[in-house]
């Protein structure tokens, strides 16, 4: 009977210590993988939406993994678009676009944010790319640019859920400057 109030003592912690190890918003409660472990291999764009609003614009883009559209106003356009990136165990990544004709690769570093209480972020909640080369094919002509030193640019994905095969990525921020001010949101999902 003592052995049993113990087990049942020690089950009740570990239950209420699970939502704690929780690091995106919806991710899982439980997972025999670590989050790098889920993190690793190759994820695709399969679905999504982005509005970008600057001054009077607004941009919305909706992405079904083969294709976006994009609105702006009463106009819609739709072309073909693919994201594909993959995460390798020991930090590096390559990211390939391709919408309607251009084509970009970009490779790099990626590690885990830290915690940032004032964006209200988690320890390993972001994963933050640092672009070291870039391969951009637009109308037949091909440009490469590497990057090295204070010039490696970043970029921080927020995960609001990483599964075993699901990932969705949350895009908020604004930038503003002295003459105009612009906002992104949305969200993007990936999988495996």
């Amino acid at each position: 009977m003592k052995n049993l109030k113990k087990a049942l003592l020690i089950l009740v912690v570990v239950l209420m210590a699970l939502p704690a190890c929780k690091k995106g918003k919806d991710d899982p409660g439980i997972s025999l993988r670590s989050r790098k472990a889920r993190l690793s291999g190759e994820w695709k764009l399969t679905a999504g939406t982005t509005t970008s609003t600057g001054g009077s614009s607004t941009t919305t883009d909706v992405y079904n993994g083969s294709t976006c559209t994009e609105t702006q106003g009463t106009n819609s356009v739709t072309f073909a678009y693919t994201e594909k990136i993959t995460f390798d165990k020991k930090g590096t990544f390559e990211y390939d676009l391709v919408s309607g004709t251009d084509i970009m690769t970009v490779k790099g570093s990626w590690f885990f944010g830290g915690k940032a209480k004032d964006l209200d972020l988690k320890k390993k909640e972001s994963v933050v790319l640092m672009i070291t080369s870039e391969v951009e094919t637009s109308g037949g002509t091909t440009t490469t640019e590497t990057l090295t030193g204070s010039d490696i640019q970043s970029v921080t994905w927020n995960i609001d859920e990483l599964k075993n095969k699901e990932m969705i990525v949350i895009y908020d921020g604004t930038y503003t400057s002295l003459s105009s001010s612009d906002s992104d949101t949305g969200t993007m999902t990936y999988q495996q």
